[in-house]
């Protein structure tokens, strides 16, 4: 798959879902700025994964003018019920790294289902995305985004609104639009 076009297709998601429908009131000053990282991953073992999420904060580190990073999974863990096991273990290594004070991991998946929804439920939209994503943030940025958002609390709640009011359907077409599979 090409990796231009997979960018391409994240970015839109991004632009148009996320910032478009606030999803995320703190994602549109790193994306005008040119401040999001945008990483394929395709043709490594699970294992590996790893030492790619360890590379970026790494990363991310040594380039404060990097906001965040995007891990687009283009051939791992397509599978929701595989991802979510792995988001767990995710977890666990920014730990072992000593990286869980610095930064912090987000994700996104085609097939996202949160466990208090059915799968036909709109409100799963808000996470779910083109392919398998797994956002690095900064713990600092996100500190510091929400001293500055007294509402930051009713986020999740307006979010599944919007998505309902949106309702799955178009959230089915604008995915199918740019990657071709209905989701």
């Amino acid at each position: 798959m090409d990796e231009a076009l997979i960018i391409a297709h994240t970015r839109q998601w991004l632009k148009e879902i996320v910032i478009g429908l606030n999803f995320c009131p703190f994602a549109n000053q790193p994306f005008i700025r040119d401040q999001v990282r945008y990483r394929v991953v395709s043709g490594i073992p699970l294992r590996a994964l790893d030492q790619v999420i360890t590379e970026e904060c790494r990363y991310l580190a040594q380039h404060p003018e990097t906001e965040t990073t995007l891990i687009i999974l283009a051939d791992l863990l397509q599978s929701f019920s595989a991802f979510n096991t792995y988001i767990k273990n995710a977890g666990k290594l920014l730990e072992r790294k000593q990286l869980i004070r610095d930064y912090q991991l987000a994700h996104f998946h085609p097939d996202y289902v949160f466990a208090q929804h059915t799968r036909e439920d709109a409100a799963n939209y808000t996470n779910r995305s083109p392919y398998p994503v797994l956002h690095i943030i900064r713990q600092q940025s996100i500190t510091e985004a929400l001293k500055k958002m007294p509402g930051h609390r009713e986020i999740p709640e307006a979010n599944i609104h919007t998505a309902r009011e949106a309702g799955k359907d178009f959230f089915r077409e604008f995915l199918r639009s740019l990657t071709g599979t209905d989701r």
